[in-house]
């Protein structure tokens, strides 16, 4: 639809006293709402607009702070229809630093075009799905900055948290997660960059058919991408560092707690020789497939498929790169746990400069058929 910004905004509110402002243009804006920053008489405002019958109507204005900006866009956020079974697209223009937690309902698509920073000693998770627990599903996010300003903040969060929510998926975004203080009950891991989180206790009513591409997320301090209790998940062509140490275990990609079915494939992580770092983690998850990733510097182990908790049967771990630094570097790939572990394979991988290039240990005795072949092993000691 065509968006004439001074128009809308002078039509309802003359904010310079001056009558309309002259015509600056139209514009074409393929989305639902829009947010937006004008600039009158000095100040700086936030407004959000949606698509009318008669074209934009303005949804509301305030002064451009942190906690207006965050009270805009989540009006914005509801402003799309009502009971819908489609997506409709929220556009978000400018950057916007002091947000407090942003809301996103189903069946939308939103799109962040600047960057976002979470406001400090902020309680709580970034972008989370509306309705917590309820869940909300068909939510895309795309494109920007999402800062969780870990150094602002006292205790923890995740940047962006589905619970209960299928089918959504995050691409092409910058990722920072905020902080994290301690092991996290099941359901949020602080410092983690995206988390796609279900129920045990209501198995039906996980996170399923979660995906992530073309992301980079930095500096973690849990995990870049986890999957705990939500099934054939996804994660392909992304980045991931971390230069911050912790007691807890940090992974580029965790599949846990029985989300069966998950793949990831096509990333790239850099641990920078952290402690207590993994490159890619599948704990107590069936049928996961791990291709083509690269894990570099990664202290624990490259890969590693661990039976704790649950079984860890039917993994496939193919075609990846371990790069360690000697001395460092313990496992390229381990196969380890206290539960069945049944019929994984490890075929195709290529390992350099850790203890051991592969290892598989069980405290079980329901581990076997592990196929270990054509594997490439360099510098083990």
């Amino acid at each position: 639809g065509r968006f004439e910004v001074m128009a809308v905004i002078a039509g309802l509110s003359d904010f310079r006293g001056a009558g309309s402002p002259a015509d600056i243009g139209v514009f074409t804006m393929p989305a639902s709402v829009v947010v937006y920053q004008a600039s009158f008489s000095g100040n700086t405002y936030v407004c959000a607009a949606r698509q009318g019958d008669r074209g934009w109507v303005l949804i509301g204005y305030l002064l451009l702070t942190g906690a207006n900006a965050t009270t805009v866009i989540n009006a914005a956020l509801a402003a799309l229809s009502a009971g819908r079974t489609w997506k409709e697209t929220v556009v978000v223009i400018g950057n916007y630093t002091g947000l407090g937690t942003i809301n996103v309902y189903g069946y939308t698509l939103l799109i962040i075009q600047g960057r976002w920073v979470l406001e400090a000693n902020h309680a709580g998770s970034f972008i989370v799905n509306a309705s917590g627990l309820l869940g909300n599903s068909w939510i895309e996010i795309c494109g920007g900055t999402i800062d969780g300003n870990r150094t602002n903040q006292v205790t923890g969060g995740v940047t962006i948290l589905f619970r209960m929510s299928d089918d959504c998926w995050v691409h092409h975004c910058l990722i920072y997660p905020p902080h994290r203080i301690s092991a996290s009950a099941p359901g949020v891991y602080e410092g983690t960059g995206i988390q796609f989180a279900g129920d045990a206790s209501v198995p039906a009513q996980g996170s399923f058919r979660g995906i992530v591409a073309f992301c980079r997320i930095v500096n973690m301090l849990k995990d870049g991408v986890q999957f705990e209790y939500a099934p054939w998940g996804t994660v392909f062509s992304c980045t991931f560092t971390t230069a911050v140490s912790g007691a807890w275990e940090t992974s580029a990609v965790q599949f846990c707690y029985a989300s069966s079915d998950g793949i990831c494939y096509d990333c790239n992580c850099d641990m920078n020789n952290t402690v207590s770092t993994r490159g890619y983690k599948s704990h107590g998850c069936a049928s996961i497939i791990f291709g083509l990733n690269i894990s570099s510097f990664a202290v624990l182990s490259g890969i590693w498929i661990d039976s704790h908790d649950y079984s860890a049967n039917d993994n496939i771990v193919i075609g990846n790169r371990m790069y360690g630094t000697a001395d460092i570097a313990q496992y390229g790939i381990s196969v380890e746990g206290t539960n069945a572990s049944r019929n994984n394979l490890i075929v195709g991988n290529n390992i350099t400069n850790h203890s051991i290039g592969i290892r598989v240990t069980s405290a079980s005795a329901n581990m076997y058929r592990t196929h270990i072949m054509n594997n490439t092993i360099y510098g083990d000691r």
